[in-house]
């Protein structure tokens, strides 16, 4: 279970005040050109990686591309959402490739027919891929349709709720870095089960071992695996039961644990996870801190905050990347004020805005 640190020390010396954050100028949003009609209603969620390969950055991110009513005709009451690819030379100025990654279509029977969403990214130069891959997980729902197949010999082995778990796909490049084809695997690596409500998972390879943080409904489970796939039972790691009280930004769920590997000698496992009050509906506020492990097994939750607020527009999703300086980059999803659905964009910021490529590390440490 997760611990608690009340006097912060060297791991958890971020505070809010750290960091530099740009929150007018998206680095990525919704396309109004006509270019991109997959990417016109909301993006948002981004998980990020180095190609060490071509010295750039690639962005996997989550585009609403049906609005909840038109997603309603469908059997998708939250809409239609899949995933995008962008890459940056600088970490602020994206290139969107022109075609979704997933674009999920309601009632092909697929696990993910109506949501891709929430990914996580990693990216490899295995043998069989000497070009390089990336490799993403995400959160996976269904459309309802599905639901009058329940009891009967066609029932899909995923069962027949909305959330349907985590998903998994391999995305091998070619020289030029493009997509040379998108592999998604035929059921989740992780089911959602008795859980309402399945989500924010976060990958990062330690010393080979791929480790998820994920959350089921309220709280924040763990599961590791040796490949892409072999994921063992989810055990839960931290619980808002423990910590309500005692943080005053962890109110009813925790969220959107965003880790990173190789943080430092004493600890080197960190995640950056957020907590809110949700009052079971809009956000009333929120926050999130960071949390630091040896092994992945246990966690020490910081008490201070890095970041809080007081609405329900602002950051809805982040992710973290480590410089080898000791300073954090982050980007994160932001809505619109007043938007109804959400209008999400890219944001981006750090403890730091100056870096080079080249001092950011891996989430595959050694």
């Amino acid at each position: 279970m997760f611990a608690l640190l009340t006097l912060a020390g060297p791991a958890h010396a971020q505070v809010a005040s750290d960091w530099i954050l740009d929150t007018i100028n998206p680095v990525l949003e919704p396309d109004t050109t006509g270019a991109f009609p997959w990417m016109e209603n909301s993006v948002g969620s981004p998980s990020i990686a180095y190609d060490v390969t071509r010295d750039r950055f690639m962005m996997v991110f989550e585009s609403r591309i049906l609005d909840p009513v038109d997603g309603a005709l469908v059997g998708c009451p939250q809409g239609v959402w899949g995933l995008g690819l962008a890459t940056s030379p600088d970490a602020v100025t994206w290139t969107v490739e022109p075609d979704p990654l997933i674009e999920p279509v309601p009632g092909d029977g697929s696990y993910f027919s109506c949501v891709a969403a929430h990914p996580t990214i990693l990216y490899e130069t295995p043998v069989q891929d000497p070009n390089g891959t990336i490799v993403v997980w995400f959160k996976a729902e269904q459309d309802e349709g599905v639901q009058a197949l329940c009891g009967l010999p066609t029932e899909p082995s995923w069962g027949c709720e909305q959330y349907t778990g985590v998903g998994r796909m391999r995305v091998p490049l070619r020289p030029s870095g493009t997509v040379h084809s998108v592999r998604i695997r035929r059921n989740p690596v992780i089911s959602a089960g008795a859980f309402p409500s399945i989500g924010y998972p976060k990958v990062f390879n330690d010393g080979g071992t791929y480790n998820m943080l994920l959350t089921m409904y309220p709280d924040i489970w763990s599961t590791t695996s040796l490949t892409h796939d072999a994921f063992v039972a989810p055990t839960q790691v931290m619980e808002v039961a423990d910590y309500i009280g005692a943080i005053t930004w962890v109110r009813d769920e925790f969220f959107n644990p965003a880790s990173v590997c190789d943080d430092s000698a004493t600890f080197p496992l960190a995640s950056f996870v957020g907590g809110r009050d949700t009052n079971f509906g809009a956000v009333v506020s929120g926050g999130w801190g960071k949390a630091i492990s040896t092994t992945g097994s246990s966690w020490v939750l910081g008490v201070d905050s890095q970041q809080e607020w007081f609405t329900d527009d602002e950051w809805r999703h982040w992710d973290i990347m480590r410089l080898t300086t000791g300073d954090y980059l982050v980007w994160f999803s932001q809505a619109d004020a007043g938007s109804s659905p959400k209008v999400n964009r890219i944001y981006f910021g750090g403890t730091t805005f100056t870096f080079n490529n080249t001092d950011v590390q891996s989430k595959t440490c050694p």
